[in-house]
């Protein structure tokens, strides 16, 4: 099969055209366009200092890494590596901390247990005290999901942050005037019916309205709880409102909004 690839290639390209003189079809040959060797070679040097570039970002970054931010690394890494430890955490993030019932939200975190286990990506430590934690729940649960909490909490505090508009807005300033654009995610997207959709709206609304605030990712089923492709024409009816409720609420800023 190579041999005639190769066959095939010398051929070039063929087109069908009409021989006005014999009123005949004919056949004319015209060879295959080939990139320019100035073309290939610009292309080629693209590619040499973007791989360059990104080599000395990413030797830079590690050079400066605190030995606090290796172990994040280390234990973010080992997160995606485990797609049920994944999964419980993200569902705790959605779905435990959603009630402010302990005893409800101690039930919900012994059946995310169950369904994925204890994270194999968690030191050995953690991992004892989550199998404590739903014994615990069971009898102490208002002791047992604070701490929960708090531990989380202090886990991802790099980059959960607080919402609440004095600190966001403090972080958001010295991001930028480290060079860096924000984009900002609300936790918690699965909502549980409109009006829980409708104050997600209204939040990423608000924060559309900060002029702090230039970047913002939302995920369509946070805004919009009744996505049903039985019936497409009025999902996609609602939807579309919504995001042009968005898009003309960035517009004027020139904010950048994230669909993911």
């Amino acid at each position: 099969m190579q041999k005639y690839r190769q066959d095939f290639g010398r051929l070039g390209t063929y087109r069908y055209g009409m021989n006005t003189n014999r009123q005949s079809l004919s056949v004319i040959s015209s060879p295959s366009p080939q990139p320019t060797s100035p073309g290939l070679a610009g292309q080629s040097d693209i590619c040499g200092r973007v791989t360059r570039v990104a080599e000395q970002l990413l030797v830079s970054a590690l050079a400066q890494q605190r030995p606090n931010e290796r172990a994040e690394a280390v234990k973010l890494g080992g997160m995606m590596d485990d797609p049920a430890g994944k999964a419980l955490t993200f569902a705790m993030v959605d779905e435990v901390f959603r009630s402010h019932d302990a005893t409800v939200a101690a039930k919900r975190f012994r059946e995310l247990i169950r369904q994925f286990g204890v994270p194999r990506y968690l030191p050995l430590l953690d991992r004892l005290l989550m199998h404590a934690g739903v014994l615990a729940s069971r009898i102490a649960p208002r002791l047992v999901i604070p701490a929960i909490a708090r531990r989380m909490r202090a886990d991802s505090s790099r980059v959960i942050l607080a919402g609440e508009k004095e600190p966001l807005h403090q972080y958001l300033a010295n991001r930028t005037d480290e060079g860096f654009r924000i984009n900002l995610n609300h936790l918690g997207e699965a909502v549980l019916g409109e009006a829980e959709a409708a104050n997600r709206l209204a939040a990423v609304l608000q924060h559309l309205s900060d002029p702090a605030v230039s970047y913002i990712s939302v995920k369509i089923s946070s805004i919009y709880s009744q996505v049903s492709l039985v019936a497409w024409d009025q999902t996609l009816a609602e939807i579309k409102d919504r995001l042009r409720t968005l898009y003309r609420a960035a517009a004027p800023g020139g904010k950048f909004v994230n669909l993911d």
